[in-house]
């Protein structure tokens, strides 16, 4: 009875902390509805880390929904001997509680863009899952240009 209780509590929780980026089986694309929802965008340079910029306005974040044509992603094997260009780190804001103070924000997803190819990983804030996605060049130079 205790094991079927921990693998339901372990299945629920996993559930839970993946609800941020969440794969849709059905055409196998990731739900923007993760990415949409982010309240601040923090841009960094994948090799040193250093902040180059924090996307936290309204029209900022759908300024970035928009530029990356989410809806066109694909799921992809990463090809061998790409380098990691920028990391996009997405927060947002955790539930108000009652009479508990001011809400946490907490780390959904980071994206990372790489040099020189249209391709985007995004690794889950709890579990470290990766997810890979070739997506359009469009969108891979608009992520290159906030790297500047």
């Amino acid at each position: 009875m205790k094991t079927r209780i921990f693998s339901l509590s372990a299945v629920l929780l996993c559930l839970f902390l993946l609800s941020g980026c969440v794969i849709v089986k059905e055409n196998l694309s990731f739900d923007p509805g993760g990415i949409s929802k982010a309240q601040r965008i923090e841009v960094a340079g994948a090799s040193d880390g250093q902040l180059l910029g924090t996307l936290d306005t309204e029209e900022d974040i759908d300024a970035f929904v928009e530029s990356v044509f989410i809806e066109t992603w694909k799921l992809s094997e990463l090809p061998a001997g790409l380098e990691r260009e920028g990391a996009f780190t997405l927060y947002q804001q955790g539930a108000v509680r009652p009479g508990g103070g001011e809400p946490k924000v907490h780390k959904i997803c980071t994206l990372y863009s790489y040099k020189d190819a249209a391709y985007l990983t995004i690794t889950t804030a709890v579990g470290a899952i990766d997810i890979t996605f070739s997506i359009q060049q469009s969108a891979a130079d608009y992520l290159h240009s906030l790297l500047q």
